[in-house]
C-alpha cells in the first residue's frame, strides 16, 4: 500500500513499536509490568481521484428500478463531492467520508447477450458487449462524465449523470453484471494484466467471443492507471433485480425447443436455468482476481457496492451491528446468515406471472421494487471483503449502500487509532499518552483544511511544551492534540468522553467494537479532530504501570488490563 494513493480519510499505521520491561515468570515479586515507550505513527495522505462504474441491469423488469436510481443519483453525487454535506440522513453519522474532487462516471448495462444467435427474445449474441453506453435520450452527454470539475453547476452535472443512466428495459433477460463490469475494465493489453503481487503475470481473462477486455479501446480513458499521475480508486456500483449469470457455458441460453429431449437443460424454464446451474457459470473467482488485478499492490482502491434483490432487514442498520468488516469470523457470521436465509433460496413459484425471472419467487417487494435471490453477488461481496458492501434493492435507498462503501474507503480505524493493548487513566480520567500531529513542512494550498501553525485550531492544538522538539521526522511543525479526560456519569455509571474536541481513550463505546478487534483500545478523534490531509499523526505513550489503573481504566468488558503483554 503505497501512501501516496490513498484518500486523504485513508489513515493506514506505519509504524507500531511496544517496549515491555520488568515481565518475568521468575520474578513474582515484580506484580505489574511497565511499559516504557509505546509510539505508533499513522500517515494521513492524500487522494482525490475516482472513477465510478455503474453497472446497470437493463433487461425487461428494470423499468422502476432504473427510474429509482435516476432519482436518487443527485444524492449520490452530493456524497461523492461533498461527503454528504447537508443531507441530515448522512450528516448525523459523522462518518468521514472521502471528497472527491476529480470524478469519472460511467455506465454500462449487464446485457452480454448469448453468445450465437439463439432466437431469445432481446437477446442479441453479443448484447452491450461492456461498452461504456449513453442512455436512450442523451444527445450531448459523452460516454462518462469526463473530468468532473468541468460541471460547475451540480444541477447539470446531475442531469448528464442520469441521461446515461436510462438505459430503457428492453435488454437481453439473462443479466450478466460481473462479465460485463470485467469486460468494461479489464485491459486488451496482456503487460497490463497481473495476479497476485508475489505471483508471476497471468493473461488477461478471456471472454466467451474469444476477445479481451475494452480497458485499453473502447473504453481507454475512462480508467486512470498512469503510475506518473497516481492511480485512482475504483467504485463499481452493480444495480439488478435478479442473480448474475455469466455463463460459462452458452447452453444455458438455448431454449428447450432447441435441445434434445435427453439434454438435464431441456425441462428447465429459460428463467431458473442460471440459478439451477451454478457449476455452468463463471466462478466467482474470475471477478474478484480481476477486480484486484485493476490495482496490483494497491487492492484497497477498488470497491463494489451491490443494490440487488437481498431482504432489507438482513442488511439494515440493526443488521450491520454485527457486522466487524475487518475481522473474517465476523464476516463470515454475516454473510451465511444472508445466505441461508429461506428468502435467498430460489424456489420455483407456481401460478406466478410467466415474465422474465418471475417463475422463481421473489427474494422481496416492496417500494416499488420486485427482486430475486442474488446468491452470486453475495458471494461476490463475502471473497471482496473490506471492499464491498450489500445494500437491498427493495429498501427504497439505493444510495445507503454507496455511501456505506464511501465509509468503507476509509481504514477500520480512519477516525482513530486501534491499539494492541490497554492503558491505565488516572484519577483525572486521562492517560499519560499524547498525540501529536506533524504539519506539512510546506503547507500545500490544495489542503484547505490543513492547518499550518498550531495557532490555527487553538480549540484543539498546542505548541509542544518545553523540552521537547518543535519539528517532526519529516521537518514539519508539531502540535499536541488536546486530550478529553474519559469519567463515569455518576446518574448512569457509564463512561464518556468530556464534551470538546480532542482525541480520548476509547475502550468501551460500540463504535469501539465495531471499528477494532475485541481485545483492543483505541485512542479515537471527535468528529471535528480527525486528522486532516498532509498530517502525520503520532501516539506515544511512555512510562506506563500496568495493573494500577483506576476503575474506569479496565476494558469495555469491565476486567483490568493484561499483567504481562
Amino acid at each position: 500500500m503505497n501512501g501516496h494513493l490513498r484518500h486523504s480519510a485513508w489513515l493506514a499505521p506505519l509504524v507500531a513499536l511496544l517496549s515491555v520491561q520488568g515481565c518475568s515468570k521468575h520474578a513474582p515479586t515484580l506484580p505489574h509490568c511497565v511499559i516504557r515507550s509505546y509510539h505508533q505513527q499513522i500517515a494521513v495522505s492524500h487522494h482525490d481521484a475516482m472513477d465510478v462504474l455503474f453497472v446497470i441491469d437493463d433487461s425487461p423488469t428494470m423499468a422502476k428500478e432504473q427510474a429509482l436510481l435516476r432519482h436518487e443519483l443527485p444524492r449520490m453525487l452530493n456524497l461523492l463531492l461533498a461527503g454528504g454535506a447537508g443531507d441530515p440522513a448522512y450528516e448525523k453519522s459523522q462518518l468521514l467520508i472521502p471528497r472527491i474532487q476529480d470524478l469519472h462516471i460511467a455506465v454500462i448495462s449487464a446485457d452480454m447477450g448469448t453468445s450465437t444467435p439463439l432466437g431469445v427474445p432481446g437477446c442479441s449474441s453479443t448484447g452491450d458487449d461492456g461498452v461504456l453506453r449513453r442512455g436512450q435520450h442523451c444527445r450531448d452527454t459523452p460516454d462518462f462524465v469526463w473530468d468532473y470539475r468541468g460541471y460547475h453547476d451540480p444541477v447539470q452535472s446531475a442531469l448528464a449523470v442520469s441521461c446515461n443512466t436510462d438505459l430503457g428495459a428492453a435488454g437481453c433477460s439473462f443479466a450478466q453484471p460481473l462479465e460485463a463490469m470485467l469486460k468494461a475494465l479489464s485491459p486488451a493489453d496482456p503487460r497490463a494484466w497481473t495476479g497476485e503481487p508475489s505471483a508471476p503475470p497471468l493473461a488477461p481473462p478471456l471472454f466467451l467471443d474469444g476477445t479481451h477486455g475494452h480497458g485499453m479501446d473502447d473504453n481507454a480513458g475512462f480508467l486512470r492507471s498512469s503510475l506518473d499521475d497516481g492511480l485512482s480508486a475504483v467504485l463499481v456500483v452493480i444495480i439488478t433485480d435478479g442473480d448474475d449469470c455469466s455463463a460459462q457455458d452458452p447452453a444455458l441460453f438455448v431454449p428447450p425447443e432447441q435441445l434434445g429431449a435427453g439434454d438435464p437443460l431441456h425441462a428447465q424454464p429459460l428463467t431458473e436455468r442460471c440459478a439451477r446451474n451454478a457449476q455452468r457459470l463463471q466462478p466467482i473467482r474470475r471477478y474478484v482476481n480481476g477486480l484486484r488485478a485493476l490495482r496490483p499492490g494497491n487492492e484497497q482502491l477498488v470497491h463494489v457496492a451491490v443494490i440487488a434483490g437481498v431482504p432489507p432487514d438482513l442488511v439494515d442498520d440493526s443488521a450491520r451491528q454485527t457486522l466487524i468488516s475487518f475481522d473474517p469470523h465476523s464476516r463470515d457470521g454475516f454473510y451465511t446468515r444472508i445466505l441461508r436465509d429461506p428468502r435467498m433460496q430460489p424456489v420455483t413459484q407456481t401460478g406466478w406471472p410467466t415474465e422474465p425471472g418471475a417463475s422463481l419467487r421473489p427474494s422481496c417487494t416492496a417500494n416499488g421494487a420486485t427482486a430475486y435471490p442474488p446468491q452470486r453477488l453475495v458471494e461476490l461481496a463475502w471473497q471482496l471483503g473490506e471492499n464491498a458492501t450489500l445494500g437491498s434493492l427493495c429498501a427504497g435507498d439505493l444510495t445507503q449502500a454507496v455511501f456505506d462503501q464511501l465509509g468503507n474507503f476509509n481504514s477500520p480505524h480512519g477516525d482513530g487509532v486501534c491499539l494492541q493493548t490497554h492503558f491505565p487513566r488516572d484519577a483525572r480520567g486521562l492517560t499519560s499518552c499524547r498525540t501529536t500531529w506533524e504539519l506539512p513542512a510546506v503547507h500545500n494550498a490544495g489542503q484547505p483544511l490543513t492547518p499550518s501553525s498550531c495557532a490555527d485550531r487553538p480549540d484543539l492544538l498546542s505548541t509542544p511544551r518545553p523540552g521537547r522538539p518543535e519539528r517532526g521526522e519529516h521537518g514539519g511543525p508539531l502540535c499536541e492534540v488536546n486530550q478529553l479526560a474519559v469519567t463515569r456519569d455518576p446518574k448512569t455509571g457509564q463512561l464518556a468522553a468530556h464534551a470538546g474536541e480532542g482525541v480520548y481513550l476509547d475502550d468501551f463505546s460500540q463504535d469501539r467494537a465495531k471499528r477494532c478487534l475485541p481485545r483492543e483500545a483505541r485512542f479515537a478523534f471527535t468528529a471535528h479532530a480527525q486528522p486532516p490531509d498532509g498530517v502525520t499523526v503520532y501516539v506515544d505513550c511512555e512510562d506506563l504501570l500496568q495493573g494500577q489503573a483506576s476503575d474506569d481504566a479496565g476494558a469495555s468488558d469491565g476486567t483490568q488490563a493484561e499483567t504481562c503483554l
